[in-house]
């Protein structure tokens, strides 16, 4: 019977078991050379290996965050209107 009770507490518990994940975040402010923070730009991330592509838009005080992103390499690119690409 102890044995039954311990079986049982161990399959209960396995149904809250949870892979672990190892993520990681992007974030930042953008602004432009003198400063000025720039609202509604457009921001891509691309991850190397994968070519998976993150895209978000920066709020009203130039922030944007990409969580839960997955480990590797990533290239970061922001467009905004009326401003070019260098």
């Amino acid at each position: 019977m102890f044995w039954l009770l311990i079986l049982a507490g161990i399959i209960a518990g396995a149904g809250s078991l949870q892979a672990q994940r190892y993520l990681g975040e992007i974030s930042g402010t953008v602004a432009d050379q003198t400063g000025a923070i720039l609202p509604g730009a457009q921001v891509v991330a691309v991850e190397g290996s994968t070519k998976f592509k993150t895209e978000v838009t920066t709020l009203a005080d130039g922030v944007y965050s990409m969580p839960t992103l997955s480990p590797g390499t990533y290239t970061v690119t922001v467009t905004a209107k009326g401003f070019k690409t260098g």
